[in-house]
């Protein structure tokens, strides 16, 4: 199922101390087949924000760290998914909830230098 792989492409680069290069260009895959087949819809589940995009929206913060340590632009490998990040990001329940990226900067700097991976 599609929202299987999404899910697990943004798992494993989030869980990854070093996102490698691969998991961004499959990340990338990934995004692009959900924007091809997605049609007009605003949310992972049609027009109504829902379950998937729950599941998968405490991964936006990550998206920019994604893109400063995996060399490319989600705005221009999927932009879709950009801006399904910040339909959601403009919800007050999800802004509310969400880490700021500072502290994900933060967070991916601190396991970097504690693997040794700086």
């Amino acid at each position: 199922m599609l929202t299987d792989t999404v899910a697990t492409a943004l798992v494993e680069t989030a869980l990854s101390v070093a996102p490698c290069l691969e998991r961004a260009r499959r990340w990338c895959a990934c995004c692009r087949t959900w924007t091809a087949s997605s049609g007009r819809r605003r949310f992972f589940g049609g027009e109504a924000f829902g379950f998937v995009d729950v599941a998968l929206v405490p991964f936006t913060p990550w998206l920019p760290v994604y893109e400063r340590h995996g060399g490319f632009s989600v705005t221009e490998v999927a932009p879709r998914v950009a801006a399904w990040a910040k339909r959601c990001g403009e919800r007050e329940s999800v802004a509310k909830s969400l880490y700021p990226l500072e502290k994900v900067a933060e967070f991916l700097a601190q396991q970097k230098k504690e693997y040794g991976f700086e």
